[in-house]
């Protein structure tokens, strides 16, 4: 059962950065927190469009924009509790959740830009953000193998003593083949080919946009909250 819980721990991710890793998703919802009730669909679609032609060079079209949110974008945001859509009136608006008054949601929902979709991605699986909070919290290069005990033994909120062999092999083979790749590739890492693992100073990021929380391996509950 340990091995079961070391690999489910792997693939586990946080719904509320899952949601918010999609620019058009971000821009949505910062249109609706802005508004003071409930929008049409058609509107929210214009606000997206405009919004994401001021973000970039593309030149969007309202029509693609509604397509995009009824079919993906909003379905997201309605299961996951941060906004209430009301298929039948066609109107939506942000809901009551506990994250959207969480000063770093705020932070990130100002930041439409796609370069944050692979961050926020990258920080919504729990062990990512573990290890990342890790990294950043040691302050220099950490060998691979520490970085996967210290890891499992904040999952666990174990000793490192008390960790089999076995289990630290499977967080470090998940860490190596799966998590430090997406980090590295977020630009939020840099593996030197030395078995060691530093934090990469990424240049739209500091340590307090990051929000994490080293004691406790984590993004905080304000921004994680389900």
């Amino acid at each position: 059962m340990e091995s079961e819980s070391v690999h489910a721990r792997s693939n586990r991710t946080n719904p509320v950065l899952v949601a918010l890793a999609s620019a058009r998703r971000r821009i949505a919802l910062a249109a609706l927190v802005d508004e003071p009730g409930p929008v049409s669909v058609g509107v929210l679609a214009k606000r997206v469009a405009d919004d994401r032609d001021a973000a970039s060079t593309d030149v969007t079209d309202d029509r693609r924009e509604h397509v995009a949110l009824v079919h993906h974008e909003l379905p997201k945001l309605d299961a996951t509790g941060l906004v209430e859509w009301d298929r039948d009136a066609d109107t939506v608006a942000a809901a009551d959740h506990p994250a959207l008054d969480s000063p770093q949601v705020r932070r990130v929902l100002a930041a439409p830009e796609a370069e944050w979709d692979d961050v926020l991605e990258c920080l919504a699986h729990d062990r990512r953000r573990t290890a990342l909070s890790i990294v950043v919290d040691h302050g220099g290069a950490i060998g691979r193998r520490n970085l996967a005990r210290r890891t499992l033994a904040r999952e666990r909120d174990a000793p490192t003593s008390s960790l089999s062999a076995n289990d630290v092999d499977e967080v470090l083979a998940s860490l190596y083949h799966v998590h430090l790749p997406k980090l590295r590739d977020a630009g939020l890492v840099v593996d030197d080919g030395l078995e060691t693992v530093r934090y990469a100073d990424h240049p739209d990021l500091d340590e307090e946009s990051l929000t994490l929380d080293a004691s406790q391996g984590a993004a905080p509950t304000a921004l994680v909250s389900q």
